[in-house]
Order: C-alpha cells, then sequence, then structure tokens
C-alpha cells in the first residue's frame, strides 16, 4: 500500500504545494503534531484508501477546533487600536465565529510546511 495513487498525491501535495500556499496545518501548529496532510498519507500507508473516507473527517474537525484555538489566542493578543480596525471586531455582533474572519496567514505559524514529519 505505500506506493499508492492516493499516497503519492499526498505525497506531491506535501512537497509542491503546501511548502508555497503560505500557511501550515492549524492542527500541527497547535498540536506540535503532524499535520492533516501526513496523517491522512499514514492512514493510507497503514490501512489503505478506503480508511481515510472514515478518518478524515475527525482529523478536519480537530484541525478545525486547532484553527479557531489559534484564531481566538491571535485576536486577544491584539491591542484595542488594533481590533477596532479590524474587521471581525467592527462587523461582530457577539455572534461571530472567528473561522469566517480570519486569514490562516495571519496566524504567523512559524512551523516548516513541508508535511514530511
Amino acid at each position: 500500500m505505500l506506493d499508492s495513487p492516493a499516497s503519492a498525491l499526498i505525497g506531491v501535495y506535501q512537497r509542491y504545494v503546501s511548502p508555497y500556499k503560505g500557511f501550515c496545518c492549524a492542527y500541527s501548529a497547535r498540536t506540535k503534531r503532524r499535520s492533516c496532510s501526513a496523517y491522512a498519507k499514514s492512514i493510507i500507508e497503514r490501512l489503505g484508501a478506503e480508511a481515510l473516507i472514515a478518518a478524515m473527517p475527525r482529523q478536519f474537525a480537530r484541525c478545525k477546533a486547532a484553527y479557531l484555538a489559534l484564531t481566538l489566542a491571535a485576536a486577544e493578543s491584539q491591542s484595542e487600536e488594533q481590533r477596532q480596525k479590524s474587521p471581525w471586531w467592527q462587523h461582530c455582533d457577539g455572534n461571530c465565529n472567528p473561522f469566517d474572519f480570519v486569514d490562516p496567514s495571519q496566524l504567523h505559524c512559524d512551523l516548516p510546511c513541508d508535511c514530511s514529519l
């Protein structure tokens, strides 16, 4: 299963797309664990591509939760002046979802995005 087409496609993504997209996996950035693509590749290599269908929705939910936590931490660290300039703070009625308002590139991820861990 190591040389499956799905595994190869993830390898192409990890090598040629991920390093240039401008941000890295929120789950990896927050937990210091492997990225979503590395997780997907390991599932394919260990259990096959069919297992990916069941595994990835849970992983994407964990990644979204990590993204929200990182976004909230970034928003809380802004000064009041920065908050007033931010579209998030100007347009929020108290029921905002930060996931909808913050660009992932603003999370200042300092981890390499090669996803080869």
